[in-house]
């Protein structure tokens, strides 16, 4: 069972989004309302009327001649979940704690590429460990424990991206297992680049810059391995190697090997399977 907390003094979502730009991500967040002419609140963008969706996927396509539709969908899908998995893994692995992540809360602002580079969070509510220091100017729903606050994590990331998923879908069609297998890895990159950053900016040995409450590997392993959940791949996992260096192991093609001049990714897993089934055939070969 939850409890609804309120607090005193400043967000504790305010510190945690703070660690970004340390983080080495190239966007930043905090707890405001977007205002200019370069922010557009996510709900307006895929949930409301498609015209500024569509005006995005129009500008990707002039960027990107001779894309097909399916592969635009993934380039959209990338560049919109990378600082939504950032903010969101970062907050749960550092803080024990998951922002409000419905489309209405976020404001959004694009640099002249379409990139995403500030988030917004119109709210400071958030949900944090029962114990954790619970700050003010905002509603706190506190969870007894990690498997409830893992929970909120699972179902703020799937009620987010299921309609930016269904509305990038609508303008670009794109197989569902291909369009959420994106998100999930994106996810585990995001989860990726912490770790290795936890470990000194880049996975060197220097002292820490950051600490990881939590075990990485296992939290990726549980947020992809649902199988009643839209982000469940097998293939998808985060591993560490001897040296301590965190490598996402993707479970969905980009597809950028079909654009101009394109070719599969090093860490592809379409081509990963294809060589090693190249490989099983040789071995069996008299």
């Amino acid at each position: 069972m939850s409890a609804v907390l309120d607090s005193a003094a400043t967000t504790g979502l305010h510190d945690a989004l703070g660690r970004l730009p340390a983080l080495g991500f190239p966007f930043n967040a905090s707890v405001s309302r977007g205002r200019g002419r370069n922010w557009v609140n996510a709900d307006r963008l895929f949930a409301g009327r498609p015209a500024h969706l569509k005006k995005l996927v129009k500008r990707m396509r002039a960027r990107n001649p001779g894309v097909d539709d399916d592969v635009l969908a993934c380039k959209v899908l990338a560049a919109y979940s990378w600082p939504i998995a950032g903010t969101a893994m970062s907050c749960f692995l550092l803080d024990c704690r998951v922002p409000v992540l419905e489309l209405g809360n976020l404001d959004l602002r694009f640099d002249r590429d379409d990139r995403v580079v500030a988030l917004g969070f119109r709210s400071g509510a958030e949900f944090a460990l029962d114990g954790e220091p619970l700050w003010a100017l905002t509603e706190v729903t506190a969870a007894d424990d990690l498997a409830r606050l893992r929970g909120h994590l699972h179902a703020a990331l799937e009620q987010h991206f299921a309609p930016v998923v269904q509305s990038i879908r609508e303008l670009l069609p794109v197989g569902p297992r291909v369009a959420w297998g994106n998100v999930g890895d994106r996810l585990i990159q995001a989860a990726a680049w912490i770790v290795n950053q936890c470990r000194g900016n880049g996975g060197n040995d220097s002292a820490p810059a950051h600490v990881l409450r939590l075990d990485a590997v296992r939290e990726v392993e549980l947020l992809v391995g649902r199988p009643d959940s839209p982000l469940f791949n097998r293939r998808a996992a985060l591993t560490i190697d001897p040296r301590g260096r965190a490598r996402a192991e993707r479970g969905s093609c980009c597809l950028r090997f079909r654009e101009p001049c394109g070719r599969h990714c090093a860490n592809c897993p379409v081509e990963l399977r294809r060589r090693t089934r190249t490989a099983a055939l040789a071995v069996r070969s008299p």
